[in-house]
């Protein structure tokens, strides 16, 4: 193996360059790959997390790899994918990498034995999806798509007090406000190069529609999308707009935004009004995601405002339940079906917006 090697297959010891690396117990051994962007959230998760240890990254960029393993002290690097799989030492590949690269690599993974976490989206079509589902369960594994925005606390709060009925039947759910721009400049010639105009609506939108599909407890039935073009010589589109009939009967809208000035928010799309037949409840997208509670006659509920909410790593808290959940071999805490029933919506999203005309959503 490039950079170290196995001395014996001990479930706490390596050696590379003659230092000795202990993992704690109680741990998971996480190999990363993908150094670049959100990865950073994911090795600050993994040190933050209590019970998953950054064993290994890997980038096929060699020098980024090192400088990455160095950052986070992390004692084993790789350039090569595979490599990495055949580490008998490895428990857990946490995939950080393109989004056309999500299936074949999580897959490789699964049948080397090694659970997986996957960034979203989850793949880029649902039949990888369901090959990607097939796959953990052939080889006893392990497979959940990352959806960090089911660990913010007032998110959180919403979902329950939703679903045990604090406003009745939820009827409609909107979730709106801006992006951070940080990864424009480097998408901009492959995407629009590969016609993949709408990559904002491919990438982000898996974030926006899980919400509301868990918030309501449902999954899309049909979607309908516009947008509009970058702006300032941007060869993306850089704004869309997603309306969505659930299953269930409940409405659903968001948008995918990049036009409106970052610094009001504190993540993608975190203003959310969700009316119900008794009440509604609206979560401003301001940095302090203040909530509210109000009846169907517009009265504040006291104590509805959760300001001084303590907030954490949503990144780490879910890792951590991941983790607990391999760890206790227990079911983990998005299931992947459900995101593939969102990659559907998501993709449906995406013909709407190409075709013009409302689609249906295909969950075979």
């Amino acid at each position: 193996m490039a950079g170290f090697k196995v001395l014996m297959h001990h479930p706490t010891r390596l050696t590379r360059n003659t230092n000795m690396f202990h993992t704690a117990p109680g741990k998971l051994r996480v190999g990363q790959i993908g150094c670049h962007g959100v990865a950073n959230n994911h090795a600050n998760a993994h040190r933050n997390s209590g019970n998953t240890q950054l064993y290994a990254v890997c980038d096929i960029n060699e020098s980024l790899a090192k400088s990455f393993a160095q950052q986070y002290d992390v004692p084993h690097d790789f350039t090569s994918a595979q490599q990495m799989f055949e580490c008998p030492d490895i428990d857990l590949i946490d995939l950080v990498t393109p989004d056309h690269t999500h299936a074949s690599l999580a897959i490789a993974a699964m049948e080397h034995g090694k659970h997986v976490l996957v960034e979203k989206p989850m793949a880029t079509n649902t039949d990888d999806a369901k090959k990607m589902i097939e796959v953990a369960q052939q080889n006893k594994v392990q497979l959940m798509c990352v959806q960090s925005m089911r660990w913010v606390p007032k998110c959180q709060d919403i979902v329950k007090r939703v679903h045990s009925g604090d406003i009745g039947e939820p009827v409609f759910a909107r979730m709106h406000g801006g992006c951070p721009s940080f990864w424009r400049p480097d998408h901009w010639p492959k995407a629009a190069s590969g016609g993949e105009v709408d990559h904002l609506l491919v990438h982000n939108a898996m974030h926006s529609l899980d919400m509301l599909s868990w918030l309501l407890d449902d999954q899309p039935q049909n979607v309908y999308t516009i947008g509009h073009p970058g702006q300032e010589g941007v060869p993306l589109w850089e704004y869309f707009s997603i309306n969505v009939r659930f299953a269930k009967g409940a409405m659903g809208l968001f948008e995918e935004n990049r036009m409106m000035q970052p610094k009001a928010y504190s993540m993608p799309g975190t203003g959310l009004h969700i009316i119900g037949t008794e009440g509604t409840i609206v979560m401003s997208p301001s940095k302090d995601l203040s909530v509210s509670l109000f009846n169907k006659d517009g009265m504040h509920f006291p104590g509805s405002h959760m300001y001084m909410m303590p907030e954490e790593d949503n990144f780490a808290a879910m890792i951590r339940e991941l983790a607990d959940a391999i760890m206790q071999d227990k079911p983990v805490p998005i299931c992947p079906q459900f995101s593939r029933h969102v990659l559907a919506g998501v993709l449906a999203a995406v013909e709407s917006f190409r075709s013009g005309q409302p689609v249906e959503v295909n969950h075979d």
